[in-house]
């Protein structure tokens, strides 16, 4: 029987039944007006908890013995699960965790933006759920005595664990982890200087293409040590041939912004070849490129074939645009694209990329989205938003619903930023909703990818 009558206080262990999880895969529960949140605990179970603190709210709990297992409930692959940050669902079997991710969209976009479209079924819902990342960025720390932690983030700390497997990783990337560390490990007993060098060191991260078996590594450190990081550079560089370029990226503020605005080529080239679709891409150590190449290239054919069916398209403005992967396999439906990006390194990119397929009717701005956009939406038949997590400015708002584009294709890997913007963009009329298309670029994880299409309606009802 349930724990009703207990006084809930901090060590109580008490008996609870998880009815769902949180954005962060943890279980949750209610009892008596009191809401928990305990870690591996999945809809459907189940166990006694011990009550560890209060947060806000929510009482957060850590379980005692599960007393039932949950129809959702799997055998996680990788052995680091219980302790590692990084995937929240891989104790969820791939069927229902699509479901609980669609489930979780429409409450999100019921309760944020008040928003109850239908949406359609997840789009390539059969991608591979493991192997799919074409990037890892892993910190790494020397303790004092030092020891090498290689790894990523425990659950809620700040302490590295030590990995040796990440099945979510491209096989390729997985295997070079080991070796990597293996490599930084023997080369940091050269002699106590090179040993405290590596100390300045805070990530790993490589980036990898399937299609071109091409590899990019970028250590990150917060000091300058370029001459200890040069040698164990050439050291891995002359090693593995499929690694084609190795860079320095040096970041001495101490906050979660991974890369610094500083970064030298120690080795190879600052780059890699990469295909998208039938166009051939470079991307760079530092540059936003999407993790999963599959999806990616799904969604992205996806617009390309919706905007394929509109009548003669003119121009479309593709804001946000990186380097290059939607604006320039848009190309081929309209007359012109307009790209806008704030990264300097990515506009040089993008334009790299459309002379290396030929592409003629197509030009890069760099600028911020919000001072800019409005310069060039005039007369804009489609516009392209593909926002980072935080979503649209109040100011970006304003300029599209001042100038009114046609038609809008919003790619967005944040629901709740999502159903804020849409709220926004549907309120009075401005825009109706044509269509809604999740897929899933984050398999073990909690987030999903969504695509919304808006047509402009023919008169707005001001209130």
């Amino acid at each position: 029987m349930f724990s009703k009558d207990i006084e809930i206080e901090i060590g109580t262990i008490i008996r609870i039944y998880c009815h769902d999880i949180d954005n962060k895969g943890n279980g949750i529960s209610r009892l008596n007006k009191n809401i928990f949140i305990t870690p591996n605990l999945l809809p459907e179970e189940e166990a006694e908890v011990k009550v560890e603190y209060k947060k806000g709210g929510f009482w957060i709990t850590s379980i005692v013995t599960r007393l039932s297992n949950s129809n959702f409930r799997c055998i996680p692959k990788c052995n680091h699960f219980e302790r590692c940050g990084s995937c929240s669902l891989q104790h969820i079997n791939n069927d229902n965790e699509l479901l609980w991710k669609v489930k979780n969209l429409k409450q999100v976009l019921k309760r944020i933006g008040n928003i109850d479209n239908s949406i359609q079924p997840l789009l390539n819902p059969n991608s591979k759920d493991y192997s799919y990342r074409n990037r890892a960025i892993i910190p790494i720390k020397f303790d004092d005595k030092f020891n090498l932690r290689f790894g990523y983030y425990e659950r809620g700390t700040n302490k590295i664990v030590n990995i040796n497997q990440c099945p979510v990783l491209d096989h390729k990337l997985e295997r070079i982890i080991p070796s990597l560390r293996s490599e930084i490990i023997k080369f940091s007993m050269i002699d106590k200087l090179t040993k405290k060098s590596l100390q300045q060191l805070k990530n790993v991260a490589i980036r990898y293409s399937k299609k071109t078996d091409e590899m990019l590594i970028i250590f990150v450190s917060s000091k300058n040590n370029y001459k200890q990081i040069k040698q164990l550079s050439k050291i891995i560089f002359d090693k593995y041939e499929f690694i084609k370029g190795i860079t320095f990226n040096i970041q001495p503020i101490g906050n979660n912004v991974i890369f610094g605005k500083k970064t030298i080529l120690l080795e190879g080239r600052d780059y890699i070849n990469d295909r998208f679709l039938d166009l051939k891409f470079r991307h760079s150590s530092t540059t936003f490129f999407q993790l999963n190449s599959v999806q990616a290239e799904k969604i992205t054919s996806f617009i390309v074939n919706w905007a394929k069916t509109e009548n003669k398209i003119n121009r479309i403005v593709d804001s946000f645009c990186g380097i290059g992967t939607i604006s320039l396999p848009l190309t081929k439906v309209c007359d012109e694209v307009i790209g806008i990006e704030f990264n300097q390194e990515s506009i040089n990119l993008a334009r790299q990329n459309a002379a290396l397929n030929k592409i003629m009717n197509v030009q890069f701005i760099q600028g911020d989205i919000e001072s800019t956009l409005g310069k060039i939406l005039n007369n804009t038949d489609i516009l392209i938003l593909d926002p980072p997590r935080k979503g649209l400015t109040d100011k970006v708002v304003t300029v599209i619903l001042a100038k009114r584009p046609t038609k809008i294709a919003y790619l967005s890997c944040h629901s709740a930023t999502l159903a804020r913007d849409l709220n926004l963009l549907t309120k009075n009329n401005y825009y109706k909703i044509q269509l809604i298309q999740p897929i899933d670029f984050f398999p073990q994880t909690t987030h999903l990818e969504c695509l919304v299409f808006l047509n402009r309606t023919n008169y707005v009802t001001l209130r």
